[in-house]
């Protein structure tokens, strides 16, 4: 929840839903799906680079970052 606070005061809409069946919950863990409007997805390949959000160059200046005009163009390197 206090990850929901800091998105609300930084103007984020969030929305989710807790999708957690009962053989999950008695182990203890939760499955929620979130979908954060205004936020960006992981490029997932590099024929669509995402670089023209208005989040890669407004939150820099929010937190008082100078902001790089000469982002990397080769995909998430994440799987």
């Amino acid at each position: 929840m206090k990850l929901l606070r800091i998105w609300k005061i930084s103007g984020i809409n969030i929305y989710y839903k807790e999708l957690t069946t009962n053989d999950v919950k008695s182990t203890g863990l939760h499955v929620i799906r979130v979908v954060a409007v205004g936020l960006i997805d992981l490029n997932k390949t590099y024929k669509y680079v995402r670089l023209g959000a208005d989040r890669f160059w407004d939150v820099p200046k929010k937190l008082g970052l100078k902001c790089n005009d000469n982002l990397s163009k080769m995909p998430h390197p994440f799987p």
